[in-house]
């Protein structure tokens, strides 16, 4: 039989020391297994309805541009930021504020012309989003006119807003319409401040399938992104509200 060297078996305080990593290993394990871990950070975009909101832009984040308004009699009123060379933006989407639906073959023909001339300043607009409050009845008259510009925009991406109170008034209309663009904006606010239906309203929207972004303001009192921003969430979205704070 043979001699075991005097290192084959731990002296006293090498089993000490072993016990000693393992009980930190334990507790290291523990201290992980408790600590929430954290998913990947939420998109944020920024609606810019005038120059001065630039300032409060998170830089390298994606813009959705106010151009103007088409008012009831069916005239475009230049708005909002005027094309220049903007740098160190992300994604850049134009927005059409409409006041009725005219031909969409003017919004087309208008989108076209703007990303040009964005575009001569050496910036690649990627959309077109179209802001416009319909009544929740006519949201299926609204969604064919939707059909109608997509088919003048072949290619372009196309979002629109979205008010909270289509989700309690009409519902599969407000699925439908959403199955015609690439996202809805689903503006959560009322004025500065959280709507008060804002927890129904999210969890519409983490149950109906339907891609969305969600639409918030400055203001403290909304959720954490992640509480807002479920599986069918590209993103959130912040209205610079003029009523917000400024620092």
């Amino acid at each position: 039989m043979a001699v075991l060297g005097s290192e084959a078996f731990p002296k006293p305080g090498k089993f000490a020391g072993m016990a000693a990593l393992l009980l930190c290993g334990v507790a290291a394990y523990a201290i992980l297994a408790a600590t929430p871990q954290r998913g990947p950070a939420i998109e944020r975009s920024y609606w810019i309805w005038n120059a001065n909101d630039l300032d409060y832009a998170v830089a390298d984040a994606g813009l959705i541009l106010y151009q103007g308004n088409a008012d009831a009699d069916w005239h475009f009123h230049a708005r909002g930021v005027s094309a220049y060379p903007l740098a160190g933006s992300g994604p850049v989407t134009l927005l059409f504020r409409l006041y009725k639906l005219g031909p969409p073959e003017d919004v087309a023909a208008r989108y076209r012309s703007l990303k040009r001339r964005w575009a001569s300043h050496g910036v690649a607009v990627a959309g077109l989003q179209i802001d416009y409050d319909s009544p929740s009845s006519r949201l299926p008259e609204y969604r064919r006119w939707l059909i109608r510009l997509r088919a003048q925009l072949a290619g372009e991406p196309v979002s629109v807003t979205s008010l909270v109170t289509y989700v309690f008034d009409a519902p599969q209309a407000l699925e439908r319409l959403a199955g015609v663009v690439d996202y809805l904006a689903m503006q959560l606010y009322a004025g500065y401040v959280p709507h008060d239906n804002i927890r129904s309203v999210v969890r519409f929207l983490r149950t109906s399938a339907i891609s969305h972004r969600i639409g918030i303001t400055l203001s403290p009192e909304f959720p954490p992104d992640a509480e807002l921003c479920g599986r069918y969430c590209l993103g959130v979205s912040v209205f610079l509200n003029k009523d917000a704070p400024r620092p």
